[in-house]
């Protein structure tokens, strides 16, 4: 409800479709790994006595380290759905707008709500089961000094020679125990000491999993490598879609229905191919007056061209000649089997069969075009229709139709409009005054340049995402080589899902251009986790600070991943393919995400990390002072 209302009322959206629907699968995700995030660090600071002190030193300290780490990530999600935002496609902006408006609020609520809710928690629940063990603890140790009273007592009557046995016998049994203390702390190392206090998962992937992707940490990178290879040349063959794009399975009910009716029955003339329309008396559009983008219905003023005049005979003579011309082409790609209906030929055939000559006088065409569109069928066709335009007695358009081929990809389609294009222009150089300003318009077309709009949708989402994540990690971290470690993962993760939809036999359609731009969100975050705990390490040396980082965010990342793994997993069993294909990609994103963050980052950090001050911008700004007042101090 807060994301739709800042979407409703702030940024003035009305459009709202079934594409804005699926960004619930996506907050779901990233609201889970937030709330892992904050859980975490409210975890991490039990390890520091001070802040036990104090509830509310505590809730300070973890509101500050996890608010910071989120807002980075919420951050660059935002900024790449808002990316999408820009797109001349209305719906894909509005998906884009309307999923920002869900990061923002998520991310609201989870540094204001539940932090409020997780004090409340240890406040009223977890503190008041602290004070009962503590009293259980309490009334255990005055049970143990009465059983120490009555020993004493008990001691108190022994002969002082037993006493001395005891003593001797105590004494042995200490200096046992002392030598048995020191043999294991020598034996005990530096990372059995750290890990001592840690949970089970965190010492997991400090020691256990550290240990094994340390001894692997080279042939780790080495598959990566070879892998995004492999992903970079498979990706390079998706092509959009070479046909418009199906949305229920080829064995659904519907469908089987469809091919059934396609197979036993005839077809129309014009099912499934190419319809153009040549057009004259229409100047154009004008969306200088549209006041609401963001509606359907809303698409501008009309434009009617005030040269347009057919009523001379010459022009009369021009329609009907380029008519002809039209079903005398030999490529069926643009005329197929000359198949161009034109209202000129009818009315000339209409017109002759009353005993008047073609081309009608131009005082008497529009009372002739009058008859022909009340008394023959195909001129009341023609009105129907609406390629014959008279709107208070006076003729304000007419068009063509013409039947071409099927539909390709937007990479083939290009050379058919390109030629049609050349037609148009080639007739209106000719053409008398009155008649030589025409286009040619199709759905088609609309088609070709949405193919093309959500390519460059996509890559320039990819464009803005990454270069904000790379500045925004540049500026949280402070170290250039680990931002740039980041970026690499973030692109690796993007690569291997787009191979994932080549291998899948995906064209690169509506479902795709999107994912695109929502795994770059997805993407973001764990890379971005692991990095910041990277940074904030105490560690100097580059493997214990990796190993630190998977220690802190290793179990936050698996824990986020596996929430938004289960919700595109229930995407799998819907029927539409937008949302079957959807769910191919949030489970192949998150999957990579993990793989990439949790083993090449950590392996590629292990092996060429930054260690102490390296990359470390704030430390280079204070060398490059340094050097500059140095440089400007007067020599003796």
């Amino acid at each position: 409800p807060m994301a739709y209302t800042l979407y409703t009322y702030i940024f003035q959206i009305s459009f709202f479709n079934m594409m804005s629907l699926l960004s619930i699968f996506v907050i779901l995700g990233i609201a889970a790994d937030d709330m892992f995030v904050y859980m975490d660090t409210w975890k991490q600071s039990l390890e520091h006595e001070i802040l036990l002190m104090s509830l509310e030193k505590r809730a300070i300290w973890t509101y500050r380290k996890a608010a910071h780490a989120m807002f980075v990530t919420t951050f660059t999600t935002f900024c790449a759905f808002m990316a999408t935002g820009v797109s001349e496609l209305m719906p894909i902006a509005a998906f884009g707008i309307f999923s920002a408006c869900y990061i923002l609020c998520n991310y609201l609520l989870v540094i204001t709500s539940f932090p409020a809710v997780v004090v409340i928690r240890e406040k009223f629940f977890v503190w008041r089961r602290l004070r009962a063990e503590a009293k259980q603890r309490e009334s255990e140790a005055e049970a143990q000094n009465t059983a120490v009273v009555a020993d004493s007592q008990r001691k108190a009557d022994v002969p002082v020679a037993d006493v001395d046995m005891e003593i001797a016998k105590n004494e042995d049994n200490s200096r046992e125990t002392s030598k048995l203390k020191q043999s294991a702390a020598i034996k005990r190392s530096a990372t059995q000491l750290r890990a001592k206090d840690m949970s089970a998962s965190d010492k997991f992937f400090y020691t256990t999993y550290s240990y094994k992707l340390r001894q692997f940490r080279f042939l780790a990178v080495g598959l990566f490598v070879v892998w995004l290879g492999v992903a970079i040349g498979v990706t390079t063959q998706l092509t959009p879609p070479e046909e418009q794009e199906n949305w229920i399975p080829e064995d659904h009910e519907l469908r089987e229905t469809t091919k059934a009716m396609e197979d036993n029955f005839s077809k129309s003339e014009d099912d499934g191919a190419q319809i153009t329309h040549v057009v004259w008396g229409i100047d154009g559009v004008d969306s200088s007056g549209i006041s609401d983008r963001w509606d359907p219905a809303d698409a501008g003023d009309l434009e009617w061209d005030n040269a347009f005049n057919l009523s001379p005979q010459a022009n009369q003579q021009s329609l009907w000649n380029f008519c002809i011309q039209l079903r005398n082409i030999q490529d069926n790609d643009i005329v197929r089997d000359g198949q161009v209906t034109c209202f000129i030929d009818t009315f000339k055939t209409y017109v002759e069969s009353k005993g008047v000559s073609f081309p009608v006088p131009e005082a008497d065409f529009l009372t002739h075009l009058k008859d022909y569109t009340q008394n023959s069928s195909a001129g009341q066709d023609e009105l129907i229709t609406k390629r014959v335009g008279l709107i208070k007695d006076r003729l304000r358009y007419v068009s063509f139709k013409v039947i071409g081929g099927d539909y390709v990809a937007a990479v083939k389609m290009m050379p058919r409009y390109d030629d049609w294009q050349d037609i148009i222009k080639n007739y209106s150089g000719t053409a008398p005054h009155g008649v030589n300003n025409p286009f040619q318009t199709s759905t088609f077309w609309l088609w070709m340049v949405s193919e093309e709009a959500l390519v460059k949708n996509a890559l320039e989402g990819i464009g803005i995402a990454g270069t904000i994540s790379f500045v925004v990690l540049v500026i949280s971290t402070l170290n250039i080589i680990l931002a740039t470690y980041a970026i690499i993962c973030i692109l690796g993760i993007i690569i291997s899902v787009m191979a994932v939809m080549f291998f899948n036999g995906w064209d690169f359609g509506t479902a795709e251009s999107i994912a695109v731009v929502i795994l770059i969100g997805f993407s973001v975050d764990y890379v971005v986790h692991l990095c910041h705990a990277f940074i904030d390490s105490h560690s100097r040396d580059k493997v214990n600070r990796t190993r630190d980082a998977l220690a802190k965010m290793g179990f936050s990342i698996l824990g986020g991943a596996v929430t938004t793994f289960g919700d595109g997993c229930m995407l799998f069993f819907c029927t539409i393919i937008f949302f079957y294909k959807f769910a191919w990609i949030v489970t192949s994103t998150i999957f990579f995400a993990v793989v990439w963050s949790l083993i090449f980052l950590p392996a590629l950090l292990m092996i060429i990390g930054p260690q102490e001050d390296t990359g470390n911008l704030k430390v280079y700004g204070r060398q490059a002072m340094e050097w500059y007042r140095a440089k400007k101090k007067p020599r003796n």
